[in-house]
């Protein structure tokens, strides 16, 4: 949405989307993005953002 400026928005806008994502959102000390590739934060811009990513802190493979 236009509204949506940076990640916490991006966060805030996905919780309404369903149970799902507000379970997934729910303890934000566990949740790291990237926008376009980039590590960020809850305050990064995402304007002409074509990439958000969240994660939890340890990822495997």
């Amino acid at each position: 949405p236009g509204e949506v400026r940076d990640v916490s928005g991006v966060i805030s806008w996905l919780k309404t989307r369903g149970e799902g994502y507000e379970a997934a959102f729910a303890d934000l000390s566990v949740i790291r993005c990237a926008v376009d590739q980039e590590h960020g934060d809850f305050g990064t811009s995402v304007l002409g953002a074509t990439e958000i990513a969240f994660f939890p802190p340890v990822t495997g493979g």
